[in-house]
């Protein structure tokens, strides 16, 4: 893993006396903002035993530490078939059901972090009966975070940079204040996130597999 402090120096030499505990600041901000917007940072969950009459599950991944983990919201596994899911805004997940109905079919909601709400709830004779469940989930650093991977920093690590300058050339009325360099920074910033995005997408696709239809039972 690589910590935002190894980025510092990179953003130092062109906000001259900042104080290293804002230009820290400034690239966390970044990074949150970067990864909460692209869903780039990307790992399968660990998968979920589905058990009769519970609905809530957590989510996990070996890189859970200091972020939030939500759904990627391209694929999932139930008992290692992949399978299309998608989410309205109300954050609830549909699995593609074509295969009965022909209509998408409710899993879940997610109301708070690392958290999933499967719906309808899973009974014995139906979901409950030795089916997993396993999602691409995404990350999201949070404020306690320290750092991210070396790969993703390698791919994204300058896009954060940019970033980072952008919050501290807008400060007012300091030293490093530039507001020409805050807009052209700010423009670099926002063209990584679609760049980061366009890789989130593209990671969603699990390589080449064919995505089959079948009902959750």
């Amino acid at each position: 893993m690589a910590r935002y402090v190894d980025l510092l120096p990179d953003v130092a030499n062109d906000v001259k006396r900042a104080p290293d505990i804002s230009i820290e600041k400034a690239l966390r901000r970044s990074a949150i903002e970067f990864f909460g917007q692209s869903d780039v940072w990307q790992a399968l969950c660990a998968a979920l035993a589905l058990r009769d009459g519970i609905q809530r599950y957590e989510l996990d991944s070996e890189e859970t530490g200091g972020r939030v983990l939500r759904p990627a919201d391209r694929y999932a596994y139930v008992n290692g078939e992949t399978r299309r899911i998608s989410v309205i805004p109300a954050r609830q997940v549909f699995f593609k059901d074509t295969a009965t109905t022909g209509d998408p079919r409710v899993v879940g909601t997610f109301p708070a972090s690392n958290e999933i709400i499967v719906w309808p709830v899973p009974s014995a004779d139906v979901e409950a009966d030795g089916k997993t469940l396993q999602m691409q989930c995404a990350h999201v650093p949070t404020d306690t975070g320290t750092s991210i991977p070396d790969r993703l920093l390698n791919m994204f690590g300058e896009e954060i940079v940019y970033g980072a300058k952008w919050r501290m050339m807008r400060q007012p009325d300091q030293p490093w204040t530039d507001a020409a360099g805050a807009d052209m920074y700010r423009k670099l910033y926002y063209r990584g996130i679609n760049r980061a995005q366009r890789e989130a997408n593209r990671q969603g696709t699990f390589g080449n597999q064919r995505v089959q239809p079948h009902p959750f039972v």
